[in-house]
């Protein structure tokens, strides 16, 4: 999911440099030339990633500063940026009051009241990390891990998020896993899906 914001992130700049003023990213309208709206912009392309609507993501917040605060208070801060990650950056002497998405090679997407960048004028752009700015390094997003059988049973390919101190995965890949059969046709009238081995009814 975090490269998936990062992929975002890019294509709303890839829309701004090739002269575009507003592009639509799953259901999601980024204006491209409004400047100084950071906050909006790292908003947009975690909404538009986890395919939901305007003001609906967890740390949404009016500002950078916000932001921030939300993200220190849910503990999300790590040592060394990956793809996707948030950026909270400051001036020197000044505090943290820009965040921009870390999109991999030393760069950063963001929507920036300042010049410089491609592209060059403020708006939505991509620039350089700049290490000395940075107040912290932001990881939102859940982490990933692998469910495994018990020993000697071999291991299920089913990657699964951490999220609220819980487990959650494809149903159909850990059932089948297992050995299940899934049944989905009574979904619609039951709301319910049947799993089913071959030795029991």
């Amino acid at each position: 999911m975090a490269s998936r914001v990062a992929e975002i992130a890019r294509q709303a700049v890839n829309a701004r440099q090739h002269g575009q003023s507003h592009v639509t990213i799953n259901g999601v309208t980024f204006n491209l030339k409004s400047r100084g709206y950071c906050a909006r912009f790292v908003r947009q392309c975690h909404e538009a990633a986890l395919g939901k609507g305007e003001w609906t993501w967890v740390y949404n917040a009016p500002n950078a500063y916000e932001m921030e605060r939300k993200l220190k208070a849910a503990n999300t801060i790590v040592d060394e940026p990956t793809i996707g990650d948030i950026i909270g950056m400051s001036r020197a002497g000044h505090a943290p009051g820009h965040i921009g998405i870390y999109v991999g090679d030393g760069m950063i997407a963001e929507n920036t009241s300042a010049s410089g960048g491609d592209p060059y004028a403020p708006g939505t752009k991509i620039r350089p990390l700049l290490r000395a700015r940075v107040s912290h390094y932001y990881r939102p997003l859940p982490t990933q891990l692998k469910i495994v059988r018990l020993p000697g049973s071999g291991v299920i390919a089913c990657d699964a998020d951490i999220a609220a101190g819980a487990a959650r995965c494809d149903l159909r890949a850990l059932a089948e896993a297992l050995g299940y059969e899934v049944i989905a046709d009574h979904l619609a009238e039951q709301n319910k899906i049947y799993l089913r081995k071959e030795d029991e009814t």
